[in-house]
């Protein structure tokens, strides 16, 4: 296991083997964004409350089925978050660069599976799904540049690419099947 903490986040990942006899093996790792950490620390970026709150996760599995077909299935995904607060501007600063309250939410996650199977020598055969979801939600809210009242002025929820849209986000489907030669290299 291995663990890193830096300044923009704190990554924690393990890999070995499943099984010693059939040479199966895994790998995990996290991430968390520990930029949010530091500010409730009281660390000031000079960037006010837009910090970009983050995590995910990804993986892959490797199990040789038989001598000469392998399977591997794999995700990556996770959840983030940045607000921008124009409530927080000095609007008597000109060079200022938004009057808006901004938060966007976004998730992505994706996985796969794939089987190879080697057909002789110089070729082999591959089957291969993949799925991936995403979603997008935003709120913005107008700031008053001389009252500094707020008024709702957006909201959505959309996919960030859609190919199967729901109100909740997206479905991605992709499933690719193939023989291919190998090439031998010299």
């Amino acid at each position: 296991m291995t663990a890193e903490i830096g300044f923009s986040g704190l990554e924690v990942g393990i890999e070995g083997p499943l099984s010693s006899k059939k040479k199966a093996s895994y790998i995990f790792n996290y991430r968390y964004a520990t930029l949010g950490i530091m500010k409730s620390l009281g660390l000031d970026f000079g960037t006010g409350s837009a910090i970009p709150y983050y995590q995910d996760l990804n993986f892959k599995i490797y199990v040789p089925l038989t001598e000469r077909t392998r399977l591997s299935v794999w995700g990556m995904g996770g959840p983030s978050r940045i607000s921008f607060s124009g409530n927080e501007v000095d609007t008597t600063n000109s060079a200022v660069l938004y009057f808006d309250n901004l938060e966007s939410n976004y998730f992505t996650g994706m996985g796969g599976i794939s089987v190879e199977t080697n057909l002789n020598p110089k070729m082999f055969g591959s089957f291969r799904l993949g799925i991936s979801y995403g979603v997008e939600r935003s709120a913005e809210d107008s700031v008053s540049m001389t009252s500094a009242e707020v008024f709702r002025a957006m909201e959505t929820a959309r996919p960030t690419k859609s190919l199967a849209n729901t109100n909740k986000g997206f479905y991605s489907f992709r499933i690719s099947v193939g023989i291919f030669n190998a090439i031998q290299l010299q």
